[in-house]
């Protein structure tokens, strides 16, 4: 019975005791910036631009395929909509395109299936016709592209081809790609592409139903994304995450096809718990007046105004408010100006601002402009009148 006793308090003193030890281990905080696997990332809040997570973000990485979303936001600019692209030889030869969809010599795509070729399942040999289609070669589109990035405020790219295909000189970083995504955002028609998983393109020679083979989409909120692969950059990954309001654009450059999907999840994960949706005005708040033919019209706000907001800061946003003086008075709902929404010293938004009442001028000085515009009328009879008279009266 003693022995039975002096094992049982024995296990109950190494159990107290390992329990001990494992509450004097630190546990990973939730505030804790995760560890990844991809060499070079970034989340990047979509409408402020402010910085999440980074790693080695600003450090040259090759884009692989994540190029295209550049070559999409000049197709989006450039091209009409009801525009033809044509495949020459060159664009038909290139290295990587999709085998399920390769593209001949003179196959002929829309604006729409070539953005979607691309998109979808990164068709080299399409985005190649779509760089001939808008430059006339690859060099001079190569121009437009790195013009672009200097205009989107990239800090560290260059750029020499419309897919990808490794080439030394081509190369950007983790947080230019971001910039690239932020941009891509303002254009509905690559948005919904880099959102879509599979769809129908249409060409002068057949009908193809293309896949997105990737597992951008399995996750409900993912509204968009782009993978990339070369042998010199590894696996890459963009995807748009959009939750409670917020977006989140997060980047994983050189890392590998197990890890990438869930370094991103990390990413994410730690950049949410650090967000929060502000909301600055309601739909329908008065932000002033304007007095018109003597009557002071409240203006209010069409849509309310929300700004994503780090937990840590104070708010940094400032609204400015921009009239349209009416000259002919206004009615109730009509636009009178603006609230521009600045965050950190760049516009974010404008919001229309309606007007909450009528004014319009008084009947009778309609009636005086009836008056003058009828004189005027009654002038210009007589003057025609005269000058007909005067012509008959020289003929006869």
């Amino acid at each position: 019975m003693r022995k039975i006793w002096k094992k049982t308090i024995c296990a109950l003193c190494s159990a107290f005791l390992v329990y001990s030890s494992s509450m004097m281990i630190p546990k990973a905080s939730a505030d804790s910036p995760p560890s990844v696997i991809g060499k070079h990332a970034i989340v990047m809040e979509a409408d402020t631009g402010e910085v999440l997570f980074e790693k080695a973000s600003g450090e040259k990485a090759y884009p692989a395929s994540l190029t295209k979303v550049l070559t999409a936001i000049l197709l989006d600019e450039k091209v009409r909509d009801n525009a033809t692209v044509t495949t020459s030889l060159s664009a038909s030869k290139q290295e990587g395109s999709n085998r399920y969809f390769l593209l001949n010599p003179g196959e002929q795509l829309s604006k729409r299936d070539a953005l979607y070729a691309m998109m979808v399942i990164s068709a080299n040999d399409a985005a190649m016709a779509v760089a001939e289609h808008i430059a006339g070669s690859k060099e001079k589109f190569a121009q437009l592209m790195n013009e672009k990035s200097k205009q989107l405020g990239l800090k560290n790219s260059h750029f020499v081809t419309p897919n990808g295909l490794h080439d030394p000189a081509h190369y950007t970083t983790a947080y230019d790609v971001a910039l690239i995504v932020r941009e891509a955002l303002k254009h509905p028609k690559v948005l919904e592409a880099m959102g879509t998983k599979e769809t129908e393109i249409h060409t002068n020679m057949r009908e193809v139903h293309i896949k997105n083979p990737s597992k951008i989409h399995d996750n409900p909120l993912v509204i968009a994304g782009k993978t990339g692969f070369t042998r010199a950059a590894g696996n890459n990954l963009v995807e748009v995450f959009e939750e409670n309001g917020i977006r989140y654009i997060a980047v994983d450059m050189q890392s590998n096809q197990v890890d990438e999907y869930e370094d991103i999840q990390k990413m994410v994960a730690y950049a949410k718990n650090k967000m929060k949706l502000m909301t600055v005005k309601e739909k329908g708040d008065v932000i002033g007046e304007q007095v018109i033919f003597g009557s002071a019209v409240p203006f209010a706000l069409a849509e309310p105004i929300h700004i994503p907001q780090r937990k840590d800061t104070a708010p940094s946003y400032e609204l400015r408010t921009r009239w349209i003086t009416p000259t002919e008075g206004v009615t109730k709902g009509q636009l009178g100006g603006y609230v521009d929404v600045y965050y950190k010293g760049k516009e974010l938004e404008s919001v229309p601002l309606l007007a909450q009442a009528n004014a319009l001028p008084p009947e009778t000085d309609l009636f005086k402009k009836f008056l003058i515009l009828g004189g005027i009328l009654i002038f210009l009879f007589g003057c025609t009148l005269l000058y007909y008279r005067k012509k008959s009266y020289q003929l006869s």
